[in-house]
């Protein structure tokens, strides 16, 4: 070995630009420390908070959907409330047997909006006119068919003094 080899094996390493790296200077992996037990019991409690946190939540969750489902209920009765009627559709739940979603019937606040359910009953009604409300017409007594006139014959009350005698 030369003088020149023995000074290039005498240095020490260089280190690596930034944003590159060798296997040589990867650093050594930390070692865990040791659990001491006040740790081991904080890690428990923090576990059981957790775990009751994640219960809260899906209780809360559920009660969510319950009452987005109550809300939703309470809609479609009030659709087919405004959809049922005189001049409207003899059953307001065939809004939704056409195809109408309820969705495109509430209003930018997620209320009801009255005239988009209206608008949507004049498309059924137009396309379905059987499903219309139908009023029978009214009886013209002027034409007969009104009440039978007195025949002579006994009336009720007649038959209960009868009774009575």
């Amino acid at each position: 070995m030369t003088t020149s080899e023995a000074e290039n094996t005498t240095e020490e390493p260089r280190e690596a630009p930034m944003g590159t790296s060798t296997t040589e200077d990867s650093p050594e992996e930390p070692e865990a420390p040791e659990q001491e037990p006040d740790d081991d019991n904080r890690l428990s409690k923090v576990r059981a908070e957790a775990q009751g946190l994640r219960g809260r939540l899906r209780d809360t969750e559920a009660e969510r959907d319950g009452l987005a489902e109550r809300v939703a209920a309470f809609q479609r009765a009030e659709v087919v409330r405004l959809a049922t009627g005189k001049d409207q559709m003899a059953d307001g739940s065939d809004l939704f047997r056409a195809g109408v979603d309820q969705a495109t019937l509430l209003g930018d606040d997620g209320s009801v909006d009255p005239e988009r359910v209206q608008a949507a009953v004049t498309d059924v009604l137009t396309a379905r006119p059987h499903w219309r409300h139908r009023t029978s017409p009214k009886a013209d007594h002027s034409q007969g068919g009104g009440s039978p006139a007195d025949d002579g014959g006994p009336s009720w009350s007649d038959v209960l003094e009868s009774g009575r005698k």
